[in-house]
């Protein structure tokens, strides 16, 4: 792991246990609810954001999902609980894996988007949402994602 990876995975741990201990843990997503604390703000664009992938997700008719750099996982849980999907989560951070499973039942894998430990076209639909521009090889990750894909790719970002 490169030295910008091994800082982004130190300040994400931080970011992900954040409160844990307090029992005040504060999503990235507002999975608590609509505007309910202690979700992040923003939650009208979030809200939106996963609508839009939501429907991406419905008209591809797959059953398989990752969602790589997923947070704590809400956009997995999503996908799973409202469309059918088998759902799992990929983060660079224990901690958010650990989130994921604890808030969702995720299938959670610690591991750097650069170099996924999945077979090629093993997984149907791969997200990367809000997530490349935060990447030391953007392009790298994209083409990660595209391998292991075997039918579509989505990406987001600001």
């Amino acid at each position: 792991m490169d030295a910008y990876t091994e800082k982004t995975s130190l300040w994400l741990e931080d970011r992900f246990n954040r409160g844990v201990a307090e029992g005040r843990y504060e999503a990235h997503r507002p999975i608590y609810g609509f505007g309910v604390k202690p979700s992040e703000r923003n939650h009208t664009a979030r809200m939106s954001l996963a609508y839009a992938i939501l429907q991406e997700l419905n008209r591809l008719n797959a059953s398989t999902f990752a969602d790589l750099g997923g947070g704590e996982g809400y956009m997995a849980a999503l996908a799973r609980d409202t469309l059918g999907y088998e759902s799992i989560l990929v983060e660079l951070a224990f901690a958010a894996c650990d989130r994921g499973r604890e808030l969702f039942g995720l299938p959670a894998y610690q591991g750097d988007v650069h170099a996924l430990p999945f077979e090629d076209n093993s997984i149907e639909v791969v997200l990367l949402s809000e997530v490349i521009e935060h990447l030391r090889n953007p392009l790298k990750a994209m083409a990660e994602a595209y391998r292991v894909a075997s039918k579509a790719v989505i990406i987001t970002t600001q």
